[in-house]
């Protein structure tokens, strides 16, 4: 419904800094936490898939890491994509089981409860000189589409959401530094390092050494082996395995927000405050400057005071679905920390 009102919604320029007002007096904090404080048992899998090694993260409706690693898959020749399919596959099917394991040791909740996610970071759709064959490229795809289909069945859930990195990183503001910024090759090094920076930052207690971890039994997986996987080598770099981690970990955050902001989104009470709210904004603001002389009501202004009914609802609900956009990039990180709480 919301996607339709902002297709039908008149072109007027939106006045993002009252449309943010108007979602914080409407009480959006609070019914974020709500949200999430009261969400079923949720588990989000974020995959960065690659034909020779494959990150994986799972994180629960809190953010929190569940457990994460890589699937090797080099022994397998490039060519066989259902070999690799297959391979990541089964070892899915591991982390699927173990999971479940440990969200039935740790609750009396019964396994039909816990819902999955799936985030799946979207191949390079365009062709980089010295960066892939096109070849490359159909074998990337075709293996994105079969571990995708996989994963819809394995895991009982949406079907996944394929994101382009670009986008997750975007979103938790992580960019190239202004330095390499010139140099594709420097660049993309560098976005390497930010991400995991930020993983870092969101969960330092993986990146101690294994001996001195103490990690909460609700977490799946060894211990050593989900530490160690950040453990950096002799010249101080952290393995290619690492950065696929980091980059599923990307994914899978953003997509549990994302998951978070759709129900947002459909969320009447707040559809239908933030309306009555923001209205409120507009006609006291027109309302001050006429009676001050000072300058004219604007055009989105004026517009919603001719606006029929129905009009009127479908241009507050594109606002609205503008704002809860905005509103979520801004605000989640102090909203939990950070993707946790």
């Amino acid at each position: 419904m919301v996607k339709a009102a902002i297709a039908k919604a008149p072109a007027l320029r939106r006045n993002t800094k009252r449309i943010l007002e108007a979602l914080h007096a409407s009480g959006i904090e609070r019914h974020t936490a709500s949200l999430i404080r009261e969400s079923p048992p949720l588990r989000v899998l974020g995959l960065d898939i690659n034909t020779n090694s494959t990150g994986y993260a799972v994180l629960n409706e809190n953010g929190r890491v569940c457990t994460w690693g890589h699937i090797p898959t080099a022994h397998v020749q490039s060519s066989d994509i259902l070999g690799i399919a297959h391979a990541i596959d089964v070892a899915l099917k591991d982390v699927y089981s173990s999971t479940l394991a440990v969200h039935t040791d740790n609750n009396t909740r019964q396994v039909g409860d816990l819902h999955w996610h799936v985030g799946i970071e979207d191949f390079m759709r365009m062709y980089r000189f010295g960066r892939f064959h096109n070849k490359g490229i159909f074998q990337l795809a075709q293996l994105n589409g079969i571990v995708s289909y996989a994963c819809w069945q394995r895991f009982d859930c949406p079907p996944p959401v394929h994101t382009h990195p670009s986008a997750a990183r975007a979103f938790f503001s992580i960019a190239a530094t202004k330095k390499t910024k010139t140099s594709a090759r420097g660049s993309e090094t560098d976005i390497k390092e930010q991400v995991m920076s930020f993983v870092q930052q969101q969960e330092p207690h993986f990146f101690v050494s294994p001996l001195n971890a103490e990690r909460e039994s609700k977490h799946v997986g060894n211990q050593d082996a989900e530490t160690s996987i950040f453990a950096k080598n002799r010249h101080g770099n952290f393995s290619e395995a690492a950065f696929d981690v980091a980059d599923a970990y990307v994914v899978a955050a953003f997509t549990r927000w994302r998951h978070f902001e759709a129900k947002l989104l459909a969320h009447p009470e707040l559809i239908d405050t933030f309306s009555e709210t923001y209205m409120q904004m507009t006609i006291a603001h027109a309302e001050s400057k006429t009676a001050k002389k000072s300058a004219k009501p604007n055009a989105e202004e004026r517009a919603l005071l001719d606006m029929g009914a129905k009009a009127k609802q479908t241009y507050l609900q594109s606002l609205f679905a503008h704002g809860v956009e905005e509103w979520v990039k801004k605000s989640h990180m102090q909203l939990c920390g950070g993707t946790q709480s």
